[in-house]
């Protein structure tokens, strides 16, 4: 499975990378619907002979709104704040805080629940609760290096959309050898081991990127990623082993539902909460850089980019997106471009610089979380052996049947 996952993830930015070379950008959105229902074609015709419960189902809805709504709220709060409305804003409160209410109504009602979308009695097992919160630690870094690896790839190296899909490539290689890897060895080692592993590795491969400067090359990026996709592999296979052995055949669905939850939830935060700081940190890097040199230039303030620079006070997104875009760069004269592209390609790498380190940072917080792991693993079966007296009367028993 994680070796699927590997080469779907290899496939999905290089198609969209081409998308975005050669068609609309819309068609990124579009391309789900003929593969959404290709999957539900195959379910229905794969999954046609399943029994279906006879029993009365008990539907959570009430568990399913609360949890929607404060999952959402908490996005848009983190999402919105210090971009379009300041923190300590009415908006950015409100959200904040109606998140936290419903959050709280989903712990409440998922207590009093007949059948739970989240039964908060498993978090009673040590080894479910701490294999999800290294689930959604890894889902943070994973999808946080998918988002903002292509935007340096573009926006710093100067590559295509393609080929800064393409550069993805090796590092889900790598995450696909090592899930098989791993697959073997987690029956041999801990989970603890497994995780401190894949998590190390990872944290490694975002120190690399973390180093990554307006000088470095898309060969240099491509192995950092790499090591990211060895830890990836490490860790993904066992994260789902390790739930399925520490609970009852009746129990694993739900349990092995709950990682595919931490971990997409991870990934959605991670990308906020990465997001939140990269717009931070490049519109002080701007302030401090960027705007005094565009200053000392005649006539720019009041020409066609007046409008974009007087936006990228509050959202420097709109400056960073124009060295993503090839078409708005060519409309730029080249002596403008010589003066005003190389401090933005500072700043956009210098941003990108403190978001790998703050992934790096959560990521090690995954390697301490491990140690509480304890010594968990697969149950070895004893061996044994059959004697030559058990043999022969086998062989006995088979020759009268």
């Amino acid at each position: 499975m994680g070796a699927i996952f590997g080469l779907s993830s290899i496939v999905g930015p290089t198609i969209g990378g081409w998308i975005v070379d050669n068609s609309s950008w819309h068609w990124v959105f579009y391309v789900n619907l003929p593969v959404g229902i290709l999957a539900a074609i195959t379910i229905f015709m794969g999954l046609k002979d399943e029994k279906r419960r006879t029993e009365k189902v008990t539907i959570d809805y009430a568990g399913a709104v609360t949890l929607v709504v404060g999952v959402i709220c908490l996005l848009l709060g983190l999402n919105l704040g210090g971009k379009d409305y300041p923190w300590g804003s009415w908006q950015i409160i409100s959200l904040l805080s109606t998140s936290f209410l419903f959050l709280l109504a989903f712990i409440l009602i998922e207590k009093r629940a007949q059948e739970p979308i989240l039964s908060l009695d498993l978090f009673k097992n040590r080894v479910f609760a701490v294999t999800n919160i290294v689930g959604f630690l890894m889902g943070l870094g994973m999808f946080g290096s998918i988002m903002f690896l292509p935007i340096f790839l573009q926006g710093v190296v100067g590559v295509s959309a393609t080929s800064s899909g393409n550069t993805m490539i090796p590092m889900m290689v790598a995450m696909m050898l090592t899930s098989i890897f791993s697959g073997q060895l987690v029956t041999k080692v801990s989970f603890r081991t497994m995780f401190m592993s894949g998590m190390s590795v990872m944290a490694l491969g975002f120190y690399f990127l973390s180093t990554m400067t307006v000088n470095t090359t898309q060969l240099a990026a491509t192995a950092y990623t790499v090591v990211l996709g060895l830890g990836m592999g490490l860790i993904m296979p066992t994260i789902t082993i390790a739930v399925q052995s520490a609970f009852p055949p009746e129990q694993r669905g739900v349990a092995t539902s709950s990682t595919q939850f931490f971990r997409s939830i991870g990934g959605t935060l991670g990308m906020t909460i990465l997001g939140v700081v990269m717009n931070n940190q490049s519109a002080s890097l701007l302030e401090r850089d960027f705007f005094p040199k565009v200053q000392l230039i005649p006539g720019l303030q009041a020409g066609p980019f007046s409008s974009l620079l007087e936006k990228a006070h509050a959202n420097p997104q709109g400056l960073f997106n124009m060295l993503l875009s090839p078409d708005v760069l060519n409309k730029i004269p080249q002596p403008l471009q010589q003066v005003l592209l190389p401090p933005l390609k500072v700043a956009l790498a210098d941003s990108l610089h403190m978001v790998f380190l703050v992934a790096m940072v959560i990521i090690i917080t995954g390697v301490f979380i491990s140690l509480l792991m304890g010594k968990a693993g697969i149950e070895k079966k004893p061996h044994n052996p059959v004697t030559q007296k058990e043999r022969m009367q086998l062989a006995t028993e088979g020759i009268s049947n």
